[in-house]
């Protein structure tokens, strides 16, 4: 395996093709959609983002996009959080 590692490397996405594909989401399906998660447990990753200290580049790269810090509080957990909340409301109203 690590010769045809050595011989044929994976190409890595980097910070820069993560941060375009994140901003595209948010240009589709808005700021309210979208969210970060994260697997880090050993295999792939994106160069530049290799475990949770990189995580701040992310904030850094929305705020010189123009984002507020509402909106990046969106992506870091509030949307995830009123979905969560949205679907345990409707389930006790049930």
């Amino acid at each position: 395996r690590k010769a045809i590692d050595a011989k044929w490397p994976m190409p890595r996405a980097n910070l820069d093709d993560f941060m375009k594909h994140m901003l595209h989401a948010i240009e589709v399906a808005g700021i309210d959609h979208v969210g970060v998660s994260g697997d880090f447990d050993g295999g792939g990753g994106i160069a530049g983002l290799e475990d949770v200290t990189d995580y701040p580049r992310i904030t850094e790269r929305l705020i010189a996009a123009g984002y507020s810090r509402d909106d990046v509080a969106k992506v870091w957990g509030g949307n995830a959080l009123r979905v969560l909340k949205t679907a345990a409301d409707a389930r006790t109203a049930k």
